[in-house]
């Protein structure tokens, strides 16, 4: 993020309530290791690695973190499809557009296909 500031971007990102959290979620690490890759953070290491830091977890901000840690995964897991759009799209518009020109693309393929 701070990279992308430094090059005079400022990307779309939603506004965030409890910014702490995101913090505190970055400091311990998004994910954790897993058998066949990532998984989302267990609530034992949550608040495990927050004690270790010296805070003390509410119950709602550990389910917080284990939510960002959860939905982090799956929106990496998303983003490798080559259409995804970026989870913090600015608007509805962008989604309906693509849809469009997706539908014009399957139109002009189909109409290849015919000729061919």
């Amino acid at each position: 993020m701070k990279a992308m500031e430094d090059r005079g971007e400022h990307p779309l990102l939603p506004p965030v309530a409890h910014r702490h959290l995101i913090g505190w979620w970055l400091e311990i690490g998004p994910t954790a290791p897993g058998g066949m890759g990532d998984a989302p953070l267990p609530i034992a290491q949550i608040r495990n690695d927050m004690e270790a830091l010296g805070v003390d977890l509410a119950p709602w901000e550990a389910r917080a973190i284990r939510r960002m840690s959860r939905e982090f995964l799956s929106q990496q897991h998303e983003a490798r499809k080559p259409h995804c759009l970026p989870p913090y799209t600015a608007s509805e518009e962008q989604a309906q557009v693509k849809d469009k020109v997706a539908e014009q693309f399957k139109g002009l393929i189909s109409a290849f296909n015919a000729r061919v």
